[in-house]
């Protein structure tokens, strides 16, 4: 995770402002410079949708000094988004969300459609704002797949920005269904890079995202990380997801998802939901 350019998709709606507290934090701390994006579905309303966007890009002088700058384009946020840091070259994407509403509960988050399109960091916000300390505790669920031990360097590095404690809550099952040599070396990624890791249990017949952000909420976490596993969820007839599970959070706690480059022969579950 390179965190020279860290991007801001805007709609312009005040509650999405807290986006830009987020990655104020992370600039100071990384250098970053910030990219404001706004879409658009028609020409005619590019240009006033630029000076509302250059006025955010003011309000933030109030409380960020580093490098700023605002893009309107015309296209729509599935597509777009990823496109333009891609082209950019963003390190990271830090993007408020307003809940599933209308249609998306029944064909899934729009959020987690666009973090599903790249392969570039997705850190997903409610109202909540970033605390003073900023992302001083890390929870992430272990899932006994390599492509958390692959997307786990990008945790090691954010946990080493902001000096960070790392929780990792694994589901409590058989000691055979158990991947020790996994659970292992992600330890020992934090461990090597001296970062504090405790290990926490749930119990495999509770509801394992309940229970992680049950307990994410008691050690007061500032940050959930996770991989995103939702592409392997084509059909569905319940459409949430996991990661959705994890996104709109009732503690509103910021989730950051890596959906990873190295997937699986993908296999299209149809997750029953009750």
């Amino acid at each position: 995770m390179q965190l020279k350019k860290i991007l801001i998709p805007c709609d312009l709606k005040e509650s999405s402002f807290t986006a830009l507290y987020h990655a104020a934090h992370l600039a100071k701390l990384s250098g970053a410079e910030i990219l404001l994006l706004h879409l658009e579905f028609t020409e005619n309303a590019l240009e006033s949708s630029k000076k509302a966007l250059d006025g955010w890009v003011e309000r933030m002088k109030a409380f960020h000094q580093g490098a700023v700058s605002a893009h309107v384009r015309k296209g729509g946020v599935v597509g777009e988004i990823p496109a333009f840091a891609k082209e950019q070259d963003c390190g990271l994407i830090i993007m408020a969300t307003h809940g599933m509403r209308g249609m998306q509960k029944l064909t899934g988050s729009l959020a987690l459609r666009v973090v599903s399109e790249s392969h570039i960091p997705f850190i997903i916000v409610q109202e909540r704002t970033i605390r003073e300390q900023g992302y001083k505790k890390l929870v992430i669920p272990v899932d006994y797949r390599h492509q958390l031990l692959d997307e786990s360097k990008a945790f090691v590095q954010l946990a080493q920005l902001f000096g960070s404690e790392v929780h990792l809550v694994l589901k409590k099952v058989n000691a055979e269904l158990t991947d020790a040599k996994m659970l292992g070396d992600i330890k020992e990624s934090f461990d090597s890079a001296g970062i504090s890791v405790t290990l926490h249990e749930v119990d495999h017949k509770l509801h394992f995202t309940k229970e992680l952000v049950r307990y994410a909420a008691a050690v007061e976490a500032d940050l959930i990380c996770a991989v995103n596993f939702s592409y392997e969820y084509l059909y569905t007839l319940f459409p949430r997801t996991e990661e959705e599970d994890l996104i709109y959070n009732d503690a509103q706690i910021p989730v950051l998802l890596i959906t990873p480059s190295n997937q699986d022969e993908i296999i299209y579950n149809i997750p029953m939901r009750f």
